[in-house]
């Protein structure tokens, strides 16, 4: 299984220690406030697949383990629009720096893709959200293991055991 609420966590408190911004998902914000903040959703949570999937077995339970790309949306939010950019661009740095690497060595996600900051500003009915945002996609391993179920004997009408 993919760690998707480890990896929220990871991000979420760490971008606020390091931005002292609010980090929360884009979906749980009725009006958005005043006040500076920033978005987090994962608009696409499970991408392609990269290279083949591996099957192995080990102490005869299967595990399936293969890597697949998960994309983040970031938005960043503030009255004025050059700090929304600033926010945005301090978003931007935590990935090239600090967050690849606690990424990497806190849950083994590496940082594949860092795309272009972009006005994002949407309107709603007749109000505004103005924001500026960008896409992360991480590299993620998917693994999926269960309890191998073994058929150990096998009666079949009809046949004459093996042998005889």
């Amino acid at each position: 299984m993919i760690p998707i609420r480890e990896i929220d966590q990871l991000l979420t408190t760490s971008l606020l220690s390091y931005l002292h911004i609010p980090v929360v998902p884009y979906d749980s914000i009725d009006n958005f406030p005043e006040d500076r903040l920033i978005t987090c959703n994962y608009s696409r949570p499970v991408g392609e697949a990269s290279g083949r999937p591996v099957l192995t077995v080990e102490n005869g339970e299967p595990t399936l383990n293969e890597t697949v790309t998960l994309q983040a949306t970031f938005l960043s939010y503030a009255v004025e629009g050059l700090q929304r950019i600033e926010q945005t661009l301090q978003v931007r740095d935590w990935f090239l720096t600090e967050g690849c690497t606690l990424l990497k060595e806190k849950l083994g996600v590496v940082v594949a893709r860092i795309g272009m900051i972009e006005n994002r500003d949407i309107q709603i009915s007749s109000r505004w959200e103005r924001r500026y945002g960008m896409d992360i996609e991480l590299r993620v391993r998917h693994i999926l293991s269960r309890p191998l179920e073994v058929v150990e004997d096998v009666q079949l009408r009809g046949v004459e055991p093996f042998g005889q």
